[in-house]
């Protein structure tokens, strides 16, 4: 099927996907801020992943057990080729079947989440790459088919390596809130390492060890955000790798001010404000032109 038919598909059940779009819309206005510049039935088909996820990381996030078991359960029908009623599981499948996305990467997007629901230990460096890759690295892969086309000609790896920075920057921008809920990111032996104590994430102000550990990490983000000219090179339409770019840019504005604030992430969150955002988009559009 070419792109013309899947958008033709996509919007004549489109009334499937506007919750979905709403749902974007208020929980994540960074995102929606970049893929809302897509075509429309890219846009709505990115919306409806988006939004699926969420309900997934909500269940788990408040520890809701029964809607979390529902989840797992539909989802598990999902692949057998049964589609639950709800309007969001009838755009999923709509989604599944006219874009080359894996059960697998949702698989590993779920042991990610399980991982979350069980409260596991991060305790080296490769256990955080490993997090990063389930919960977000499974996103880009999941994104790539309906950016493209389904034309997969890019490399996995850098999509998953831009995933992962992704996360990071959330990992460093919610290092207070998540230890606030009981969740520590930063791998266990770097906390040894740098003489960082799980209390020291709880209190206003950021220790000098806590900022080398900080610093530490961003550096690894920075180090996979700049794998994103190998990705926009392999793309063959200009206005998807505008959106990427764009998107990836976004993330990295965060990373970008954490930094510039010296890595005083325990005070307040760290967010790009609408005027912050437009600037990355005119910059992003001018490397384009």
């Amino acid at each position: 099927m070419n792109s013309t038919d899947r958008a033709q598909v996509i919007l004549q059940h489109a009334n499937l996907f506007e919750p979905s779009r709403t749902s974007i819309q208020k929980t994540s206005s960074s995102f929606y801020f970049a893929f809302s510049r897509l075509p429309k039935h890219q846009a709505l088909s990115v919306y409806v992943l988006y939004h699926f996820l969420r309900e997934l990381d909500d269940a788990v996030d408040a520890h809701d057990e029964q809607a979390y078991q529902i989840l797992t359960q539909e989802w598990g029908a999902f692949k057998k080729g049964d589609t639950p009623k709800k309007p969001l599981w009838q755009a999923l499948r709509l989604i599944f079947d006219l874009y080359e996305i894996k059960f697998s990467w949702l698989d590993d997007m779920w042991a990610g989440q399980q991982h979350d629901w069980a409260c596991l230990p991060i305790n080296t460096q490769a256990d955080l790459d490993q997090y990063c890759y389930q919960v977000a690295g499974t996103v880009g892969l999941m994104l790539m088919p309906i950016l493209t086309e389904n034309q997969l000609t890019y490399d996995s790896k850098v999509v998953i390596k831009i995933g992962q920075a992704m996360q990071l920057t959330n990992i460093l921008r919610d290092v207070k809130e998540d230890a606030q809920a009981g969740r520590v990111y930063l791998p266990n032996d770097l906390l040894a390492q740098y003489h960082v104590k799980p209390k020291d994430l709880l209190a206003r102000d950021v220790t000098p060890n806590l900022r080398k550990l900080l610093a530490d990490e961003a550096q690894r983000a920075q180090n996979d955000y700049d794998q994103l000219p190998i990705l926009i090179a392999q793309l063959h339409d200009a206005q998807t790798g505008k959106v990427l770019a764009l998107a990836s840019n976004i993330y990295r504005g965060i990373l970008d001010k954490i930094m510039a604030n010296d890595y005083q992430v325990l005070k307040k969150r760290t967010y790009l404000n609408q005027w912050e955002k437009l600037q990355i988009l005119k910059q992003t559009q001018s490397a384009f032109d």
